[in-house]
């Protein structure tokens, strides 16, 4: 039986991909004898392909381009036709190059964090690459922690370097007419991790080193610091002191153990290639031991058990703890010996005869030391009569019954003064005496300096939001129910920020921003928000322009805490000294103390400023933020949080580093964020738009926008959420 129907018409591949200049065949499948035609498609139809017509292209069962060029790009048709019709099947030809790819041919890694490897390709005339893969020593690579981000961008990104990612890795793509790779070169190391033990043989110690990082060691320095001051000092007498070892064990001999040395600490630097880090080990001094009481004073009943306990501190060891009893007769008697780890002495079950005076002792090979006296007073359980804890009992009970109907009258009272103050009180302010932020004459109108203008009362859907309602203070129960209704919330924030949009005062416009006269008369660096006790202090970091200028700044303001916010890649001058220097500015002399890490995005470096003149130091405190990235606009609310409850804790000045782009832009916020925590912290009251007008009085561009003052309240409700009576831990850094 024929074949009936229309022709059957294949081929084997929807994209035939050809490096230009090349020979390229396409085969075409017919299920009869029927001739097979060939078509290229074009905008207006298709043309018929034939021996003739193209000298470049042969016809037949396949279609063969002698030498492909950008013309043969396009769609086909391979078509048969029978008495039922005409089938055809369609394919396209994609001609092009082989791709090439470039990379670094060497990286370096930090161990334990995530480093990536990028290249750049190039495709013509094929815009795209179908396939990219990676391999390290000829191996694919898999495993979490390997990402390739796409196949348009395969970078490779390796998290939480270990030092087995050494190697070569290969970047291999293909565009369909050929494949490229690019090998690159991985180096990992790590920072010098550093330990140190002391021997002591009495006239010489002997402070052992290890030191391992990858790659090795390469130098070793030894200096020492007494407890006073952080400024190490170097040891420079090869008579009293050597350096012997290798880099991976270094040792430091010190002889005749001078007085000088015992009570110092032995800081040992080690150092490679990429980085520096230090160890310390404090020496103590030779001496009897140090014994201390807990307590001087314990009462006890008879039948009880209790400790009786001290505190001692012993260099050489403690070789015997023990405690004595002084009867009427004064006569020391021997009571207790302890183990020579804890000097604790139990009382147990107690009788009239433990009553008297204790001492606690401890000795070492240099002698023996006793605390003061420590007075135990034994006295008898009292009885109290069945019909007096009766009457007892009745009394608190009434007392108690009593201070609760108390607080409710003066709640209920409370409540119902608000109420009507907020919602029905019709206050006349022009007879009120004036208020931190100038003359109010009628609540809905107000002037500046150049004309009177008329603020109409905003309809927010509450009765009471007129100016002098929002001008209320309030506590932080308040508050948080305000964030919580949202339907109330939402309007009144609006609300508010028309009434800050409007000149409801006499602002002070200050040319460029900056108030004169706080501090030196022709100094324009700083620019001050003033309000009581509070003072905020701003300046561009760029006018800082080196250490001296910004020491100057400090110490003649006595700013005792600055904030600096900076974003990733943004320029920042070199501020301060590090913990193994210190600098002099005239008769200042400037030393890092400690570095500690509040949380992911802000460290608290605190300093030593002497004054040689006055002999007087004040420790100083910098909060620096430096891991937003480029595109944010505004840092997060996270660490401008964190920045708010630390900062609500110190007193005196407040200076405020930043660029004009980043940082500074949120110098209104900062302040209210910081008036309205103090105020919080002392359990009192606030309102965050009568301190965001004290700030549009000192500073006329903050609060421009909307969102800049939706920010003063996104930021104090998460100091609500995660910061008001919470207890922070910090992470040491070396």
């Amino acid at each position: 039986m024929g074949f009936t129907g229309l022709p059957n018409v294949s081929v084997p591949s929807k994209v035939f991909y050809s490096k230009r200049m090349s020979e390229l065949i396409v085969p075409c499948s017919v299920n009869d004898l029927n001739p097979v035609l060939w078509r290229k498609l074009t905008e207006t139809g298709f043309v018929v392909l034939s021996n003739h017509t193209f000298s470049t292209i042969a016809v037949g069962t396949s279609l063969m381009i002698l030498s492909v060029a950008e013309s043969e790009d396009g769609e086909y048709q391979c078509c048969s036709s029978n008495n039922y019709g005409t089938a055809c099947d369609n394919f396209t030809i994609a001609s092009g190059y082989v791709p090439t790819i470039q990379g670094r041919k060497e990286i370096t890694a930090k161990i334990n964090e995530k480093t990536i490897l990028e290249v750049e390709f190039a495709s013509k005339p094929v815009p795209y690459i179908l396939s990219a893969y990676w391999q390290k020593d000829s191996q694919n690579i898999s495993g979490e922690r390997f990402t390739i981000v796409s196949v348009s961008d395969p970078k490779l990104t390796i998290n939480n370097v270990v030092s087995d990612d050494d190697g070569i890795y290969t970047c291999i793509v293909f565009n369909g007419v050929g494949t490229a790779s690019v090998d690159i070169s991985l180096f990992t190391w790590s920072e010098p991790s550093v330990s140190l033990v002391w021997i002591d043989d009495i006239t010489n110690i002997t402070v052992i080193g290890t030191a391992t990082s990858k790659p090795e060691v390469t130098h070793i320095s030894w200096k020492r610091r007494v407890q006073s001051t952080t400024k190490p000092t170097d040891f420079s007498i090869t008579t009293k002191y050597r350096i012997s070892g290798t880099f991976s064990s270094p040792v430091l001999t010190i002889f005749d153990m001078q007085n000088d040395v015992r009570g110092t600490y032995i800081i040992c630097t080690a150092s490679n290639n990429f980085s520096t880090s230090y160890a310390e080990i404090y020496i103590p001094v030779r001496d009897i031991p140090f014994v201390s009481a807990a307590k001087t004073t314990y009462h006890m009943t008879i039948g009880s058990s209790n400790y009786l306990r001290c505190n001692f501190d012993s260099y050489p060891k403690a070789t015997r703890l023990y405690w004595l009893k002084y009867p009427s007769d004064n006569k020391e008697t021997l009571v207790y010996n302890t183990s020579i780890t804890e000097l604790a002495f139990l009382v147990q079950h107690a009788t009239g005869e433990d009553a008297g005076n204790y001492s606690c002792c401890a000795a070492n090979s240099l002698g023996y030391a006793c605390s003061s006296y420590i007075a135990l007073f034994i006295r008898e359980e009292p009885k109290t009569p069945k019909i007096d804890t009766i009457l007892i009992i009745f009394g608190i009970v009434i007392g108690i019954l009593l201070v609760i109907a108390i607080i409710v009258v003066v709640l209920t009272k409370r409540r119902q003064e608000h109420t009507s103050q907020s919602h029905y009180e019709e206050r006349d302010m022009s007879t009120d005496e004036n208020h931190r932020y100038g003359n109010t004459r009628d609540r809905s109108v107000y002037y500046n300096s150049q004309e009177e203008v008329k603020v109409d009362a905003i309809n927010t859907g509450y009765d009471y939001c007129w100016t002098e309602g929002m001008l209320e203070r309030y506590d932080v129960s308040e508050l948080k129910n305000n964030l919580q209704n949202k339907n109330f919330f939402q309007p009144r924030l609006t609300a508010e920020f028309r009434i800050l949009a409007s000149p409801i005062q006499e602002y002070d416009y200050i040319e460029s921003d900056i108030q004169r006269g706080f501090g030196r008369p022709d100094d324009n660096r700083i620019i001050t928000i003033q309000n009581g006790d509070n003072c905020l202090m701003i300046s561009d970091i760029s006018n800082l322009h080196n250490i001296e200028n910004f020491w100057n700044i400090i110490y003649e303001r006595q700013i005792e805490n600055t904030i600096l916010l900076a974003k990733k890649g943004e320029m920042i001058p070199e501020l301060y000294p590090t913990l193994d220097d210190s600098i002099e500015i005239a008769d200042l002399v400037i030393e890092m103390e400690s570095a500690e890490k509040i949380n992911h995005n802000i460290q608290l470096l605190t300093f030593k400023l002497y004054n040689k003149n006055t002999k007087s130091a004040i420790k100083i405190e910098i909060f620096k933020s430096y891991n937003s990235k480029y595109t944010d606009k505004y840092p997060d609310f996270d660490v401008l949080s964190c920045l708010v409850d630390k900062v609500s804790d110190r007193k005196g000045n407040v200076l405020l580093l930043g660029s004009k782009s980043f940082g500074l832009r949120i110098s209104g916020v900062l302040y209210v964020c910081l008036d309205v925590a103090k105020a919080m912290k002392k359990e009192g009251i606030f309102n965050l738009l009568e301190s965001a007008i004290t700030a549009k009085r000192n500073i006329s561009s903050v609060f421009q926008d909307f969102d800049e003052y939706e920010m003063c309240y996104t930021v104090t409700e998460y100091y609500l959420e995660h910061y008001l009576h919470h207890v922070d831990t910090y992470d040491y850094i070396d």
